[in-house]
């Protein structure tokens, strides 16, 4: 998107991504003037250290030029920090040789969604919980955008990752709880004297929790 000739596109940063130092994504986008081809080049266009460049395959970074994560991991796993041998400095070939092609499978949106966690704690790509939905354990448990269409004082099961849990001491026991599903948010307030009667419950609530009211 631009707007009076400038770039109004929001992309997320490095700073995402665990492992990346400033100076290596300074590096980067010191030689964005012309799209990287593969991890090997973006090495040797930048000279960061490979580990920082399986950290950003890791983190799906290479989509943008057409690599898939399990792609760009290989790629990025096959690299060397050893610099390169002199006579191939200034030499159009790599000393490794090249590698004939290999297709390799795609990674499942499930698998992408988790690793999207793991290295940026969040994803674009889907909600954790659209893949758990078919699982006996929540199954006849509503979606949180349907509790709008609930009346007041009805019994409903609702299920979802947590968010926020939290017991203020000012709140005379009550607890708050917001969890998160694919289609929306849900704010619970949990009164005495159930947080006190079911505490062991309520202590180990922490990424996914199943709430029936």
């Amino acid at each position: 998107m631009r707007y009076r000739g400038r770039s109004l596109g929001r992309r997320l940063g490095f700073r995402q991504i665990g492992g990346v130092a400033k100076d290596d994504a300074s590096a980067i986008m010191a030689e964005c003037d012309r799209s990287y081809a593969d991890a090997e080049d973006l090495k040797a266009r930048t000279r960061i250290f490979v580990s920082a460049i399986q950290k950003l395959a890791a983190a799906d970074a290479f989509r943008p030029i057409g690599l898939d994560r399990r792609h760009a991991l290989w790629d990025s796993r096959a690299s060397e920090q050893a610099p390169d041998l002199p006579i191939f400095t200034f030499a159009e070939k790599r000393d490794e040789g090249s590698e004939t092609p290999v297709l390799r499978p795609e990674m499942p949106i499930c698998e992408h969604v988790v690793a999207d966690y793991q290295t940026i704690r969040l994803s674009l790509k889907a909600h954790p919980f659209e893949f758990l939905r078919g699982d006996d354990k929540v199954r006849g448990f509503i979606r949180t955008a349907a509790l709008r269409k609930k009346f007041f004082g009805g019994r409903v099961h609702v299920a979802g990752i947590v968010l926020i849990r939290q017991r203020p001491g000012s709140a005379k026991g009550v607890c708050f709880i917001t969890l998160k599903d694919e289609s929306d948010i849900a704010n619970l307030i949990v009164r005495p004297p159930t947080p006190s009667a079911q505490r062991a419950d309520y202590s180990e609530i922490a990424r996914f929790s199943l709430m029936q009211f």
